[in-house]
């Protein structure tokens, strides 16, 4: 029987993050099997992080990331998402 989680056991780990904003690639995400990051992970101000080069950045750190499968749901500083 295959254990997911990453520590065994055979339950499913759930990994939920909101409000990370510039910090996200500064945040130490728990390893799981399911991210959701909801919301506000872009500008606070509408600079780097409502730009083009912070989406990418954004990007380039979520799939650096192991988890199976993620959610993200924008919140209101992520209309670049839109």
């Amino acid at each position: 029987k295959k254990k997911r989680g990453g520590g065994g056991g055979g339950y499913l780990r759930i990994v939920c993050l909101a409000d990370v904003h510039q910090k996200f690639r500064h945040v130490r995400v728990p390893d799981g099997d399911i991210l959701i990051i909801a919301g506000d992970i872009l500008a606070r101000n509408g600079r780097f992080w409502g730009s083009d080069r912070g989406l990418k950045e954004f990007l380039r750190v979520l799939h650096s990331l192991p988890h199976k499968h993620k959610i993200i749901i924008g919140g209101n500083h992520d209309q670049r998402l839109e």
